[in-house]
Order: structure tokens, then C-alpha cells, then sequence
């Protein structure tokens, strides 16, 4: 699935039920969601080889995608819109994901578009009558997507964002101080940077992190 799964899409099973629940985030990189970071969730049911057992999509709370498709209140994805119906011998995950993706890219709503099947009809209302205000709130969420990026809303998610350790933060200041002195114009930066130089910097980061770690205990 790895290999075929759409640009910027990614999907890990669950460590406590991997072949019904999976986790996955989007990470958006052109559109109207440029930079938008969204986290989801995929359930499969117990009956999902049946037809018309349709794989359920929920983005984490509290940062839903302002988007007609995603229900307001529950984050939940809108597949029948796009699938009235569901043949398990023709759609996959891969299909899943691919829908998931499209929603962040439509370019219009007017067409074949259920009125009593969307998700968020606020959304949908501004979309055709108030562009400028539908693109504000839709800039809103992808900031908030982005403030929340390290916000793991459980604990059993098998995608999990932390912030980088000290001394990882210090390692990579100094490396990039080091490649900016040492690039010159008809040679890689990186060919400047000597295996023991390398080792020299970790240690220096090490040891900036020893010292910051004493100053706060």
C-alpha cells in the first residue's frame, strides 16, 4: 500500500486491532490547504468484506478540515458522496485514501453535491455565496493544524509528533552554522564535513544539553 498510497498521505494499523483500525495524517503541500497538517482515523468494520460496508474516516479532534465534506461535530469524512456504493472487490484502502486526499483540492461544490448529505453545511454555504470569508476560515484551520502538530489526542495512536531533544536542536544549529562557513561555490558543503568533525559537533551538542539540564534541576 506503502508504494501507491497518494503523495502525502500516510496510513499505520493500530498496535491493538491492525487489521480494523488504522492511523493516519495528511500532510497538505499545494491548494487552498497549503501547509495544513491533519491527523485521522480509519475504522473498518467487522463486516467490511460485505458490499456496501463502508470504511469509516474520522479526523482527530479538535482541528477538522473546514470542508464541506467533514462533518463539523464528529470530523467524520463524507464517502458516499463520492461512493453510493461500496464493492470491497473494487475499492481498497488505496480508494479511501485517494478521496480523503481529493476533498482538500475540489474546485467547486455546485455540481452532484447533496445538500442533505454534507458534513459541514456552513461550509458549504460560503463556498458558493462568500469565497473570501470560506477561504479565512479555511486558513484558520490549517494554522491550527499546524499549532497542534505535537497534540497526540491518544495515547494508542501509532502516529505520534514530539518535539525534537535539546541536544538534537543544538546538533542541528551547529551544523548548520558549520555548512553556511565551510560552503564554497564549486563544491558540495557536505564533502567539507569530516567524519570526526561530525562526531566533534555531536559531542559539543551533548554537552550544551548536560549543562542546560543542570541549570534547570
Amino acid at each position: 500500500m506503502k508504494q501507491h498510497a497518494p503523495g502525502g498521505v500516510y496510513l499505520i494499523p493500530s498496535f491493538d486491532v491492525p487489521m480494523r483500525l488504522f492511523f493516519g495524517v495528511i500532510f497538505l503541500r499545494r491548494g487552498l490547504y497549503t501547509n495544513g497538517i491533519f491527523k485521522f482515523r480509519v475504522h473498518l468494520p467487522e463486516d467490511y468484506n460485505d458490499v456496501d460496508t463502508f470504511p469509516r474516516v474520522f479526523f482527530d479532534a479538535p482541528i477538522f478540515p473546514y470542508n464541506p465534506m467533514v462533518d463539523e461535530k464528529t470530523g467524520e469524512l463524507n464517502m458516499k458522496i463520492s461512493y453510493p456504493k461500496w464493492d470491497p472487490q473494487k475499492h481498497y484502502l488505496i480508494t479511501l485514501l485517494t478521496h480523503l486526499k481529493k476533498i482538500f483540492y475540489v474546485k467547486s461544490f455546485d455540481k452532484d453535491y447533496n445538500f442533505e448529505q454534507c458534513g459541514n453545511k456552513e461550509a458549504l454555504k460560503l463556498f458558493n455565496s462568500n469565497k473570501k470569508e470560506y477561504v479565512a476560515r479555511v486558513m484558520q484551520c490549517v494554522k491550527e493544524s499546524q499549532a497542534r502538530i505535537y497534540a497526540n489526542q491518544s495515547s494508542r495512536s501509532t502516529v505520534v509528533f514530539k518535539e525534537d531533544a535539546l541536544q538534537y536542536q543544538i546538533l542541528r544549529e551547529m551544523m548548520e552554522i558549520k555548512i553556511k562557513q565551510q560552503t564554497t561555490s564549486d563544491s558540495s558543503s557536505l564533502q567539507h564535513l569530516s567524519r570526526s568533525g561530525i562526531f566533534d559537533m555531536v559531542s559539543d551538542s551533548m554537552q550544551g544539553w548536560n549543562r542546560t539540564e543542570g541549570l534547570d534541576s
